[in-house]
């Protein structure tokens, strides 16, 4: 693609022989970049769903790889669609936030405490119009140890912009706001390792500027969909 431009590659069906976690045997590897010198995003086998990739700038090299084997096999391989296009997200935010983003993914981010450090983060484009139908993750981890000495405090200050969504109850007569659309969920208690992203600690939409809140340990998470009306987002 062109430098400012990235590139969206989604696999519709993925059905590679499994060797172990590592994938020794049949692979796809995709790299960051142009060649395989470039940084290595993810190895992957075995059966994937959901599986898409972001590339963090212009060009995205996906290899596959397989070994010959005795044994006959029924693996269907793998099918994906891609798209380069500059209208996907702009990774400066993440720069700005002093975070680092989280390779393959379109805006998620790691942001490691420094020994009681202070940061600030925020929505991409933040005073202004964030983009429609994107999720970002903010992974926050403090110092950890046997005693998880820090902990993870988040304040909202400035703004708060995530527009309610209004729910029509079939009659077309009356509705309710709620976040069903777009929303920022806070997690606490690192329900991500356990891949409960449907228990967050706080759900948060709306004007009203949210309350401070305090991690149970050195970490938090915040997940950020925009849906489809957008706002100006938030900034913590």
């Amino acid at each position: 693609g062109k430098d400012d431009q990235r590139v969206r590659l989604e696999f519709r069906d993925f059905d590679l022989f499994y060797g172990g976690p590592h994938c020794p045997f049949d692979n796809v590897k995709m790299f960051d970049g142009p060649n395989s010198s470039s940084p290595l995003i993810g190895t992957y086998c075995g059966q994937q769903r959901n599986l898409v990739v972001f590339s963090s700038n212009h060009s995205l090299l996906v290899t596959f790889s397989t070994l010959f084997r005795k044994a006959d096999t029924q693996n269907r391989g793998f099918q994906g669609i891609f798209n380069i296009s500059d209208s996907y997200l702009k990774l400066n935010f993440i720069e700005t936030n002093d975070a680092e983003h989280i390779r393959g993914t379109e805006c998620d981010q790691h942001i490691v405490s420094k020994r009681t450090s202070n940061g600030t983060v925020f929505s991409p484009n933040y005073p202004f119009l964030y983009l429609p139908n994107i999720v970002c993750r903010y992974f926050i981890y403090g110092l950890k140890d046997s005693q998880n000495l820090e902990r993870v405090r988040l304040e909202f200050f400035d703004r708060f912009d995530i527009p309610e969504s209004t729910l029509d109850n079939g009659d077309h007569a009356a509705s309710e706001p709620g976040c069903a659309d777009g929303y920022l969920r806070i997690y606490l208690r690192g329900q991500e390792v356990r891949n409960e992203y449907d228990k967050p600690d706080y759900e948060y939409c709306g004007k009203s500027l949210p309350h401070s809140v305090v991690a149970h340990g050195p970490r938090l998470l915040m997940v950020f969909s925009s849906g489809n009306t957008t706002g100006s987002g938030f900034k913590a």
